[in-house]
């Protein structure tokens, strides 16, 4: 039986589009890495024709020290994943990457049987930068090295086939991505395009409806510029930019601008603006399934919405990428040559022009911002 693990909603769009447009037919099981209820469950599991999914609910136990609740939760999902693994005979896993969770049940599985089938799919922005490099017949992430040692070591206890994950990944066999025309080559994977059709669609629209049905998006409605959080774990520079770019676009645009933060991002992090938090783990993509994006502005460091909205749903807002105003040190020239080759195919190919902004430093930024206000009063 194949299975895929599914960690966040945009990853779900991905896993549901596959299993319906390749293995419809085909037993596959769902793992869920994010909390569901029963109604929630079975619903996903009629829309993608799964045979069963699993919610994967993790204990949150509050703890005086948070380094020590986030070992208990390290041990709880190691414990879960071996004795859930021990049960499944697997022929065939899915999954956005083999991160910390995803190993840990991609590692079990792989002992249970060794002959177990790899695929990777489209997980967001991730999968369209050239984050991964062969060496020496190796695969490895590029920026590695500014992993911080607790998470090296993490990801060390996580690996629990002790492979290098670049080992590991040396098995997968298909990369399954929404546009093949912006996947970043990875050389040893066949890239295999995801159907996007009218079905697909309606797909996103019943995963919205049975996930997000309570939620209101007239905040959004009536804001015509939507900041995108970004957040790094433990990096005070990277995040105190962010801070800092949401401060100047809300002294620019006041009122009008509402803060849309990454899951990852922490309650807080943002000093200005409207912060939503009920739906911060709601994906940017499926609000374009509810609202007109056309003459709103987002401004992101980078994001999976830069191509998802045009290349999926052919919405056209106007987008600020603000990634040239962090810190040398905390850029990546391989993530700056493929947002470049993004953005030249969906200016070339899809005849999307005056549309995307590149700001070169603060100055740069402040000058596209007040362009963008002069725009919006003038409407």
């Amino acid at each position: 039986m194949r299975v895929f693990i599914v960690c966040s909603i945009y990853q779900l769009l991905s896993a549901v589009s596959i299993k319906r447009a390749f293995f419809a037919p085909e037993k596959a099981e769902l793992l869920l890495t994010f909390k569901c209820d029963d109604i929630q469950i079975n619903k996903i599991k009629e829309i993608g024709n799964f045979e069963s999914v699993l919610c994967i609910n993790e204990p949150h136990q509050k703890t005086k020290l948070p380094i020590l609740g986030a070992f208990q939760r390290i041990i709880w999902r190691k414990t879960f994943a071996k004795k859930l693994m021990s049960t499944r005979q697997y022929t065939h896993f899915f999954t956005g990457g083999l991160h910390s969770q995803q190993l840990l049940y991609y590692g079990y599985a792989f002992k249970k049987n060794p002959d177990l089938s790899l695929s990777l799919f489209d997980e967001g922005m991730s999968s369209y930068i050239d984050i991964w490099l062969e060496k020496n017949g190796k695969i490895d992430r590029r920026d590695r090295k500014s992993f911080s040692l607790p998470y090296k070591l993490y990801l060390r206890y996580c690996n629990v086939t002790r492979f290098s994950i670049g080992q590991l990944l040396k098995n997968a066999e298909f990369f399954y991505v929404f546009s093949e025309h912006l996947s970043a080559g990875y050389l040893p994977w066949e890239i295999v395009k995801i159907p996007w059709e009218k079905s697909s669609i309606d797909a996103a629209n019943s995963i919205y409806s049975v996930l997000y049905n309570d939620l209101s998006f007239s905040d959004y409605k009536k804001h015509d510029v939507i900041y995108l959080g970004t957040y790094r774990v433990g990096n005070k520079a990277f995040n105190d930019i962010q801070k800092e770019v949401a401060d100047i676009t809300h002294e620019i645009f006041g009122k009008t601008m509402i803060l849309k933060p990454h899951p990852g991002d922490r309650i807080g992090v943002y000093s200005s603006g409207e912060y939503t938090q009920d739906i911060r783990n709601f994906p940017i993509e499926l609000l374009s399934l509810q609202i007109d994006l056309k003459n709103k502005i987002f401004i992101t460091e980078n994001s999976s919405s830069l191509f998802s909205l045009y290349y999926l749903f052919k919405q056209t807002p106007y987008f600020v990428l603000t990634y040239k105003l962090n810190q040398p040190k905390d850029r990546f020239v391989e993530t700056e040559e493929s947002l470049v080759r993004i953005v030249g195919f969906l200016e070339s190919e899809m005849g999307i022009q005056d549309r995307i902004f590149i700001p070169k430093d603060h100055d740069d930024f402040v000058g596209i911002l007040s362009m963008l206000k002069q725009k919006l009063d003038s409407k």
